[in-house]
């Protein structure tokens, strides 16, 4: 029986509380809005939905043909003995979905992906991510162009022994919360608002005791000393000597050696002549194309970045919305609420002029004026510093065209410098893969595989290994004979292990995806089991 609507909401914050502060509400609504294909739902597949129907993605389908066998039962905790001989696809998913059953709901396909793709690439459509597992390098290329055709995302996953990579297809992927683990403050102090203006100028240290002047916040000290600086310089410190200088006046305004606060102000000095920029990164989407001409078919992402270009060129005067956040500082609650209010009050001051231009925009372009919820242009005006913006490359592009590789990504890790000018690095093991790939096109099989002879594929293998390096500009013997007799070794074993790690990573980067929070792979890992370390390229 299912519970009222107003009890399930009530549990679901109860089960994902954790979650949902990482991603917030809007994060969980995309996560459970989401419906992912799994093509084979072998022991990496099976790794990764296990990470996404834990946090509630709202529908998975495992497309399978393949029957439980032995094997699957030594490297996937997705079937059991009594699994043998049934369905995978249909005993991966009942297992998957005790794990909670608060996903919507669940499909088993009992077909064959690569009949799938040969016969209707186009089922794609009906997803919002595919993972594809387990299949031959000719089907992923027809996958990628199914893929970008609808505009889908395509994580490819493969394991070969303790080898692992994922390939991340996105089409235009734009990014709104991108969090990056350093952000920039926004306080404003070298062309101050009038909010904050009014509160340095009605503050005078004589009128304060000693326990109020210990806790005047640093933004406020630092607009009063550097008005005291400029009437006594006529300018702002320019050179070492002078900022050195500014740093001492204000130390010197200390009435204890613990005024904590106003060592906080001369450590964030330089926020006081620093003059604002809006970084070239964001200009660059204020600039781009899409932002400059919206039509109908503009995404929100496109249509409020047009807005806030406007903002930014008219009422902002070059400057972004402000943020509206303060960070955290030695100050008092009164001080610190009132700061935080005039930062706040200003941020939304400035998001209503970009929903006035956001308006006005939609109406000029038939559109209706609530497209775009209050909170989605608060939110996009709160991170219009942090805007991103990633174009993928397909993976039809990379396997068809070698030109459209980028060499330099591989050739900068071809060696792992921190080990030594002769260790070979992870882009070793991406020309390896690449090469194995060429292999399983003229042999139907990987390197190794369904043979006990398998260092008679190492010939083979070599051969396409140097096409893979002559076509791609590098030098044959910059790829070592042990990383292919290495692959020949494995013979595409599946290892859980290997299959564990690589699955949490691939569900991580579903979960940037869907939510269009922090910043995904882009567009290449490579996992190397052997000694545990990885690689993000950029191909």
């Amino acid at each position: 029986m299912s519970l009222p609507e107003g009890d399930l909401e009530t549990k679901k914050t109860e089960k994902y509380d954790r979650q949902l502060r990482l991603w917030g509400v809007e994060g969980q609504k995309r996560i459970e809005s989401a419906h992912i294909a799994l093509l084979n739902g072998g022991p990496v597949g099976t790794e990764t939905l296990k990470n996404l129907v834990l946090p509630g993605i709202g529908e998975f389908t495992v497309i399978d043909s393949k029957k439980v066998t032995n094997r699957d039962l030594g490297n996937n905790f997705f079937v059991e003995s009594e699994s043998i001989g049934k369905s995978r696809a249909e005993e991966v998913t009942r297992l998957l979905y005790e794990l909670n059953d608060m996903v919507k709901d669940k499909h088993a396909i009992d077909q064959d992906p690569v009949a799938l793709i040969d016969s209707n690439a186009d089922f794609v459509k009906d997803y919002t991510v595919i993972i594809a597992t387990e299949l031959p390098p000719t089907s992923v290329v027809k996958l990628s162009i199914a893929c970008a055709k609808h505009n889908k995302i395509l994580i490819v996953v493969r394991i070969n022994g303790l080898i692992g990579t994922i390939r991340v297809q996105a089409g235009e992927h734009t990014i709104v919360e991108s969090k990056p683990s350093f952000p920039s403050e926004d306080l404003r102090l070298n062309t101050p608002f009038e909010a904050i203006s009014q509160i340095a100028s009605r503050l005078n240290y004589d009128n304060l005791d000693d326990m109020h002047f210990a806790h005047i916040p640093y933004p406020i000290i630092l607009l009063k000393e550097i008005e005291t600086w400029k009437a006594a310089h006529n300018k702002l410190p320019e050179e070492d000597n002078e900022k050195d200088k500014f740093r001492a006046q204000i130390q010197a305004r200390k009435r204890k050696v613990d005024n904590e606060n106003f060592s906080e102000a001369s450590q964030k000095a330089h926020y006081a002549w620093i003059p604002y920029k809006i970084p070239s990164t964001i200009l660059d989407i204020l600039n781009d194309p899409k932002a400059q001409h919206v039509t109908k078919e503009s995404t929100d992402f496109w249509l409020l970045a047009h807005a806030v270009n406007l903002f930014v060129q008219n009422e902002g005067k070059g400057k972004l919305p402000l943020m509206g956040t303060i960070p955290d500082m030695t100050s008092d609650t009164h001080s610190f609420i009132e700061l935080q209010y005039a930062y706040r009050d200003k941020a939304l001051q400035d998001a209503d002029i970009v929903k006035h231009h956001l308006h006005k925009t939609l109406t000029s372009l038939g559109l209706p004026t609530d497209r775009i919820s209050d909170v989605d242009i608060r939110n996009f005006c709160k991170h219009s510093l942090f805007l991103q913006v990633i174009r993928y490359s397909t993976v039809a592009e990379e396997d068809e065209d070698p030109s459209k590789v980028n060499r330099d990504s591989i050739e900068m890790n071809l060696v792992d410098w921190l080990v030594g000018d002769d260790a070979p690095g992870e882009g070793c093991w991406w020309l390896a893969m690449r090469a194995a790939d060429r292999f399983h096109r003229a042999h139907g099989r990987y390197p190794g595989e369904n043979t006990d002879a398998f260092e008679q594929d190492f010939e083979s293998l070599r051969k396409h290994a140097d096409d893979v390096l002559t076509q791609l500009g590098f030098q044959t013997n910059q790829l070592q004979d042990a990383h292919l007799k290495e692959l020949c070794r494995f013979g595409n074993s599946q290892i859980h292990t290997i299959a564990a790690i690589l699955g949490g990573i691939c569900a991580q980067e579903v979960i940037k995806l869907v939510t269009h929070q922090w910043v995904p792979l882009d567009n290449t890992f490579v996992f190397n089991g052997i000694h545990s370390t990885s690689v993000s390229l950029k191909i």
